[in-house]
């Protein structure tokens, strides 16, 4: 039983795709990619990294003295459907150190946050047409692009890359329904403004972005 045990476990080392999560301390940094994210809400901020194998679509979680932490906050292991993840609510500022803690070393990336904003128009519980379409309206601008979303029950998700220039126009029919003959669908209205950073050690492979994110409930109706 115990041997058979073993070759599992070498089998899932060696052949790793089917395996949903491999253990870092396999792995040298030069091997790992990671994806470290902050997003800011006008209710909290949060921190979010996951670990996968360079190159590759498998996933790893911390073994060992491996850990990660954002300006000190030790970072809590989740484990998601597909992938574990590492994520906890932190203090708002205007930059973000994420330190990724090995046996031998640590290794720092940096990110700093976008300029804030907040939603200007529509107002909350707005209705929004989807045949006539409507238009999105933020504070601030950068020479950079946001992402402005529509999701609910029952709508086709909509997400676009639109200037930062503070307003965007979703056209006629942009923002579908399931179901075409939908009426008023409960829906919320998102605008996210990132800032990616190329800050991270030369031994490591990834990506690290902080976000800023103002949404608004509002009713789709046809």
């Amino acid at each position: 039983m115990r041997a058979c045990a073993a070759l599992l476990a070498v089998g899932c080392v060696v052949l790793t795709a089917g395996c949903k999560n491999q253990r870092s301390t396999f792995y040298d940094v030069s091997e790992i990619s990671v994806f470290f994210e902050v997003v800011t809400t006008p209710e909290k901020t949060v921190a979010k990294a996951t670990f996968s194998v360079r190159g590759g679509d498998v996933f790893l979680f911390l073994g060992g003295r491996d850990e990660i932490l954002v300006n000190e906050v030790p970072l809590v292991r989740q484990e998601g459907e597909s992938y574990d993840y590492y994520t906890a609510e932190i203090p708002a500022e205007e930059g973000y150190t994420f330190v990724f803690k090995r046996r031998d070393a640590s290794y720092e990336a940096n990110v700093f946050a976008p300029e804030p904003l907040e939603l200007t128009a529509p107002a909350p519980d707005a209705r929004l047409s989807r045949a006539a379409g409507f238009n999105a309206s933020w504070t601030g601008s950068q020479n950079d692009k946001v992402t402005v979303e529509v999701n609910g029950e029952g709508i086709v998700p909509f997400s676009r890359l639109e200037l930062d220039t503070g307003v965007c126009v979703v056209g006629p029919g942009a923002v579908e329904a399931a179901d075409p003959a939908a009426g008023e669908l409960p829906a919320v209205l998102a605008v996210t403004r990132s800032n990616w950073s190329e800050a991270l050690p030369p031994e490591m492979a990834g990506q690290v972005v902080a976000r800023m994110r103002a949404e608004v409930p509002v009713v789709s109706v046809p």
